[in-house]
Order: structure tokens, then sequence, then C-alpha cells
């Protein structure tokens, strides 16, 4: 992930910078953001998420001492779980703790599939759109552009795993969502 950080920003300066900061604070970004919203894989794309745009303004602290950039990367983490959270409190209530789902499909494609065709198109894309962001953005890319997950992960700057789990959780509330709506 790095690398990706890295190949954004233009001045080989900002770039070292960067990378120094990166390696010295990743893990405690992490944990930070875990600390915040309480869950593992949330955290991991909270972080993603500042260090894109630590690395998105990094020119702008050239003249900043490395503190001030330091609790600027814990702000913009902050922030970011202050609108997970937020986010989360207005997904529909059967989404609320996935943890504890009780879904699992052993061969979701093959049931996913036999759903789908008994459905319209229609009907299909209307239940995708009832499904939070990041399994809709993650859905749409695997079936509608055909990306692998390591392409979806590298498109939404997320770990190959987020995405492969994101993709998985999406396919079986996409399932539960058809048979709610009379598809078996």
């Amino acid at each position: 992930m790095l690398f990706f950080y890295l190949s954004i920003i233009e001045d080989a300066k900002d770039r070292f910078a960067f990378e120094d900061l990166f390696m010295s604070i990743e893990q405690d970004v992490v944990n930070y953001a875990n600390k915040l919203v309480h869950n593992k894989n949330d955290a991991e794309d909270i972080a993603q998420e500042a260090w894109l745009c630590v690395a998105k303004n990094i020119a702008s602290f050239r003249a900043n001492h490395y503190k001030s950039v330091k609790n600027y990367v814990f702000k913009v983490v902050k922030y970011r779980a202050e609108d997970y959270r937020e986010n989360k409190k207005q997904e529909p209530e059967f989404f609320e703790d996935m943890d504890v789902f009780p879904l699992h499909y052993e061969d979701c494609d093959v049931v996913l599939s036999e759903l789908c065709e008994k459905a319209s198109i229609e009907e299909i894309k209307e239940c995708i759109l009832k499904l939070p962001e990041i399994y809709k953005d993650v859905l749409n890319l695997y079936f509608l552009n055909e990306n692998d997950p390591y392409e979806i992960a590298n498109i939404l700057g997320i770990k190959a795993s987020a995405a492969r789990q994101r993709l998985h959780r999406g396919r079986d509330l996409l399932i539960f969502i058809l048979q709610e709506r009379g598809f078996q």
C-alpha cells in the first residue's frame, strides 16, 4: 500500500518524508482507528483513507514540523471514524452487526445465480441499491465490471482480504434480500 501512496506524491523530498512518517506510525494509526470503531477491517479502511488524504496533501506540510503532520493523521482518522459511526447508524437494522448476522451460504455463487435467473434485472438492481455502500461498490465492480478481488482492492484502496470479505458479505446480503422479496 505504501507504494500506492508514494505514487501519488510528486516531489522526492515529500515522498521521503511521507515514507518516514508512514513507517514510523502506520500500526499506531490502525490501532487508534480500531479503538474508535472496534472492528479491525473497518479500522484498516479508515487508516487507508487517512493515509490517502495525507499523501494527497503532503506538499502543504513541507514547512510544518513532523509532530504537526502526525497530529493531522490522527485527526483525519478521528473524523473518518466519526463518519463511519454516523453511516453505521443509518444502515437498515438487519445490517447492524454483520459479525453475528446469521447469513452464510456454502456456495453463494450458485445460490445467487439461481435467484438472479428468477428475478428481473431491475429487481436485482433495486436489491443491490438496498445494500450498504461498501457492498454495493464491491458487487458492482465484481459483477458489472468483472474485476477480481485483487483489482477491486486496488481500485478501492483496500486490502485484498477486505475486498474478498466485502464481496462475500455483499453476496450473502443480496441473497437474503432476494429471498425476502420472495425469490426462492
